[in-house]
């Protein structure tokens, strides 16, 4: 097994609170001219495209229409939009009867170190002078350049603010204690504190939440080495973990009774409509449905971390840097890569993914403003700005550990063990891990 190295992408993020103008791609955009693979340039191709956005997929239409207008020898676009939880079966199955996309979502990580084989080396792209280098730098395995970043987000609490202010609250929790205090407030209020969708064991309990106590680490990539080197961290009585037990209790007592069957459309539907002030687990992902579902939202929601200490110098939002690659069996990959670099450079790409999705783009060409981009993403490159972001741990977490600190943590939420052995359980994973790698 490789060992991970910490990443530097918060660091090019932090470029993006700048005030680059959005310029088009003439200056230091991409070439997009030239023969697709395979033919003279009056051939056109569709492109096969998979990614693990789901959110994208009623909003997709206006992004390939512009894609096909610019880009010569594209035809068309072929979407596969479906959500993170359920992404990587559908990847594997594909890979299996070989049919995987032209285009596939291949995060930093782990994930790189198990699918680069399978992906063509994009060393050879031109115009992605405007993304940064430190982004860049994770995209790379052995040297060789196999992602394209174009995105990120971030994610932790969403909080209704017009709900915080019935109670009393003009600012949101920076601490454990806050929080608790909080939770009472709006109890005292006749508000429902949190509303939960703990259904979601792979995507919340295991993706997002799953390693949060290792990213607030000082070292969380050395952290994740000494884990699956097989180390005793002693996760049984290590505070950072316990205090994410704490969050979940917290999260339960003020929480939805039926947090453990509410799914993640249920949930934050109940959050849409205003029916709770806190939900667990969502991000900047979701601007686009509040503006469909509840658009006056968009004035007084606020995204920011989860406060599992009492220190809030140490409390950081997650981030993850949105990647995608050229799969090896493409029939038209020179035509793949030209879309990527469209994607996350062109003013086209990257007025739709602010205007019309709302998240913060990796082009230093993107002009983040909260009226470019919306409340969510101006949230959190405030957080990043500010050194309240982190990246998440979730793609660096072996895939075999990760769904098992989900299963232990809801076997906890549901009564049927206690704090040590959901604890020990993890502690286990981890060392079954490292005895067979």
């Amino acid at each position: 097994m490789k060992k991970i190295t910490r990443r530097s992408f918060l660091k090019a993020a932090a470029v993006l609170g700048g005030t680059a103008a959005l310029t088009a791609c003439g200056g230091s955009g991409s070439n997009m001219g030239g023969d697709t693979a395979g033919g003279s340039s009056d051939e056109k191709a569709v492109l096969r495209i998979s990614l693990s956005l789901g959110q994208w997929a009623d909003h997709v239409d206006s992004l390939t229409e512009a894609a096909v207008k610019e880009i010569p020898g594209l035809e068309d676009i072929e979407w596969e939009l479906v959500s993170s939880s359920t992404y990587w079966d559908l990847m594997k199955g594909k890979l299996a009867s070989d049919e995987l996309p032209d285009i596939m979502a291949v995060q930093p990580g782990l994930t790189l170190n198990q699918w680069y084989e399978h992906l063509v080396p994009m060393d050879d792209v031109e115009g992605i002078d405007s993304i940064p280098e430190d982004f860049l730098t994770s995209c790379r395995l052995d040297g060789k350049l196999y992602l394209l970043p174009f995105m990120q987000e971030g994610y932790g609490l969403l909080y209704n603010m017009r709900l915080l202010k019935e109670a009393g609250w003009e600012t949101t929790p920076t601490t454990f204690d806050e929080l608790r205090k909080l939770c009472e407030d709006l109890k005292a209020a006749n508000i429902q504190p949190f509303v939960n969708h703990y259904k979601e064991n792979i995507l919340t309990l295991s993706n997002h939440y799953g390693m949060l106590p290792g990213m607030l680490k000082d070292d969380p990539f050395g952290y994740v080495n000494d884990l699956s080197a097989g180390k005793d961290m002693d996760i049984p009585n290590d505070p950072d973990w316990n205090a994410m037990i704490d969050f979940y209790d917290l999260s339960m007592k003020y929480g939805n009774a039926d947090a453990l069957t509410v799914d993640k459309q249920t949930g934050r539907n109940d959050f849409f409509t205003e029916k709770a002030a806190i939900i667990t687990d969502e991000g900047s992902w979701e601007l686009t449905n509040i503006r469909s579902i509840n658009p006056d939202m968009e004035e007084y929601v606020q995204q920011t971390y989860v406060p599992l200490f009492n220190d809030s110098s140490r409390n950081k939002m997650s981030i993850d840097l949105t990647t995608a690659a050229v799969t090896e069996g493409s029939e038209h990959p020179e035509l793949a890569k030209k879309f990527l670099v469209w994607l996350a450079t062109s003013e086209s790409a990257l007025n739709w993914l602010m205007g019309e999705m709302g998240v913060l783009p990796v082009s230093t060409n993107a002009e983040v403003t909260p009226e470019n981009v919306g409340c969510l993403s101006a949230q959190t490159a405030e957080m990043i700005n500010t050194g309240h972001g982190a990246a998440s741990l979730q793609y660096y977490t072996p895939e075999i550990v990760r769904p098992q600190i989900g299963e232990w943590m809801s076997k906890y939420l549901a009564g049927e063990i206690d704090r040590t052995q959901t604890l020990e359980g993890i502690a286990k994973a981890w060392s079954d891990y490292a005895a067979n790698n």
